[in-house]
This record gives C-alpha cells, structure tokens and sequence, in this order.
C-alpha cells in the first residue's frame, strides 16, 4: 500500500448457523468500533437490504414501531417506498437478559439483517431469503472479559413481500501501488511480483477487492485476475477492466484509462475476471465497479 493512503481497518469475524426448524440460514459478522446513528445510517454500514430499517433503543422487551415512532420518522425507507400503515406493531422484540435478545415478525413481513450494538461493537445478523424470528441474539464478544457486551441498542432491516431491488453507486477502482501523481487525481499503478495480490481501492480508501498477478508464461503472458469482495459489482458497461503495461515507472501525469491498450468486459454477475496482457515491469489496472448501498431516502 502507498504510504500517503490512509486506511482504516474494520476487524471483523464471520460464523455461520443452519436452523432448520425455521427454513433459514442466519450468518453474522462482528464489527468492531461500530459507528452508532439512527438506523438509517447504521443500515448504509452493512450490507444493506430490506426496504424498512428501524431502531429499537433503548432495548426494552415490547412491540415495535410505535405509531409515535412512525409520526416522528424513526421507521426509514431504504428505497423510496411509502411508510404501510400496517407497519406499526409488526416486530415483538424481548430482552432476554442484559447481553441476549429474541424476536419475531409479523407477516408479510421478513427480517433481511439484525444489527446488534453492545459496547464499541456490533454483530450483523443477515438472515439468507428473510425470516420471521429468532433467538439467542447477542453483541460480539468483549475481549477483555471473554464475555458478550450488554445490548445498547439493536436495529432491524426488513421489508414486506418480496425483497426490494437493490441500490448501487458507481465508483472508480484502481489496483493499489504508487500514485500516478500527486497533483492530480489519486489513480495508481502497481510494480510487478510474480503471484502478488494487492488490494483494489474504490473511490481512494474502499477495499472493493483484489488483484492478482501470476507468474510469467513461457509466451511472455501475465494473467491478471480481479476478485471484488461482497457488496461489490463490475460496473454493467462495455470494457470496464482497463490495462497499461509499463517498462518503467510511468511518466508524472493524470492516466487517461480510455487510452489504455488491453481492455475487457467482467460480467457484472460474478466476482471474478481475468485477462491476459503482456509480461511488464508495472501495470496500471483500472476497473469500474459499482458498490451496493441504501437507496436514497424520499424528500
């Protein structure tokens, strides 16, 4: 990584749980120094989905939102959609003891994630296909202790019906290394390791991913194999994989990726792309890519 970026790392931890009995898989993942806001922000945090976020906070055993919460605009629309009527009473959240929380929902509706804040941290539960309740739901573990936070707050996400479409930005993505120049935008290419993986930064500082460089063939070929982490996409455009080999350290100006000389198209349903470009010293490696966020509120 260049040293004039700045990143700032989330820890996290993932687990998977299988509850058959209830006909969903319910995964979490920990997220430490959590930024806590209402639940519209924390929900633009995670891998956002649903069409409805709300907060319960504090955590006190009872039936939400309220019509209060509602007249006050506590419920929020991810995507756009009208506040339904029959919104309010639909989720029975319990307390169960000070570190541990259950709920069920009321159909039509369906619970996509849980986002549960103890301490300086918050343990996402997302819930494959949407589910109607569970239990046992607690904060991460705080490591001075071994034991889980106490609940400060929790926040649901969820939607009626089927689950809404979701909502994408688009952003620039380079291949991490070297500025370009410092003047200019923050484009930057990479020097060459045979099988070296760096990180694709979108928008300067966004791990969107990463790029890997192979060995050299015997025909003199590098393939050059980009993998965009969850919440990620190619961008749905022709040639959004653009390429520059360099015999040295490219000159000090602004990259024109339009101009560069091998290009491809990744396919916005997968992950992964690779092409194939000739054996260099450095590589300029430019992709678009789209990140998944929440859909604008309404006005």
């Amino acid at each position: 990584m260049s040293a004039s970026r700045v990143v700032k790392f989330i820890l996290c931890a993932t687990a998977l749980l299988i509850f058959s009995t209830a006909g969903y898989a319910q995964t979490y993942k920990d997220i430490y120094h959590f930024k806590a806001g209402n639940a519209y922000d924390e929900a633009r945090q995670i891998d956002t989905c649903g069409s409805f976020a709300y907060k319960v906070d504090p955590p006190v055993t009872g039936v939400y939102p309220t019509q209060a919460d509602v007249d006050n605009r506590l419920v929020f629309s991810l995507y756009g959609d009208p506040i339904p009527a029959d919104i309010v009473g639909v989720i029975q959240f319990t307390l169960v003891n000070s570190y541990t929380v259950s709920w069920s929902i009321a159909s039509p509706y369906k619970v996509c994630a849980v986002i549960v804040k103890g301490g300086d941290a918050a343990r996402v539960y997302y819930y494959s296909g949407g589910a109607t309740s569970a239990f046992g739901l607690t904060p991460p573990i705080n490591q001075k202790n071994g034991k889980p936070y106490d609940v400060s707050h929790v926040t649901f996400l969820f939607y009626k019906g089927d689950q809404p479409t979701e909502c994408w930005e688009n952003e620039t993505a380079w291949a991490d290394g070297p500025r370009y120049t410092d003047q200019g935008n923050w484009a930057t290419y990479t020097p060459y390791v045979s099988g070296s993986t760096v990180i694709l930064y979108a928008g300067q500082t966004m791990n969107a991913g990463t790029v890997q460089f192979s060995e050299v063939s015997a025909d003199g070929k590098v393939t050059v194999t980009i993998t965009l982490n969850p919440g990620w996409r190619f961008a749905p455009v022709d040639e959004n994989v653009k390429i520059q080999d360099y015999s040295s350290p490219p000159p000090s100006e602004n990259p024109i990726p339009g101009q560069f000389k091998w290009k491809g198209t990744a396919d916005s349903g997968s992950n992964t792309f690779s092409i194939v470009v000739p054996a260099s010293n450095f590589y300029g490696v430019h992709v678009d890519v789209e990140r998944r966020v929440a859909c604008p509120m309404p006005m």
